[in-house]
């Protein structure tokens, strides 16, 4: 199976469905769907990496975290993420994780920012599972 994602109707967010052959790479793709909206990743650099860890009571929250972590970057750091990769994901005592990096370049003057995510949220969160593919559905404030 391929990964990929696709923008779906939504009155007034922006709603997007990512999928591929594991969950690690559906969050990537979601991850690729939100990055889009913001920035053209296709003309910025890779020069700096960043690595963080997850815990969480569900899927659903990590997804969260892992996106919620793109627009802490931006906002707290200036951090331009270019992609967003699942290094490793597990669980233990009942409790999912997942270890992520980001790779991308600091905000400067000749940064281009062309549109403005404000907030991953739980509504119409779904993530579905099973032997052939993981499927993710994310709806993001504009």
């Amino acid at each position: 199976m391929e990964r990929g994602y696709e923008f779906l109707k939504h009155t007034a967010d922006a709603k997007f469905r990512a999928w591929g052959p594991t969950l690690e790479e559906a969050f990537e793709e979601a991850a690729s769907a939100m990055l889009s909206l913001m920035w053209d990743v296709r003309i910025l650099s890779r020069t700096r990496t960043v690595e963080k860890e997850f815990e969480g009571k569900d899927h659903h929250q990590l997804l969260l975290q892992f996106l919620e972590e793109i627009l802490y970057l931006l906002d707290a750091r200036s951090f331009l993420v270019v992609q967003a990769q699942v290094v490793e994901m597990g669980e233990t005592k009942g409790r999912p994780w997942l270890r992520s990096r980001y790779s991308g370049m600091m905000k400067n003057d000749e940064t281009v920012v062309h549109g403005e995510v404000k907030a991953v949220t739980y509504s119409e969160m779904d993530i579905h599972l099973d032997d052939a593919k993981a499927v993710v559905q994310v709806v993001v404030d504009l």
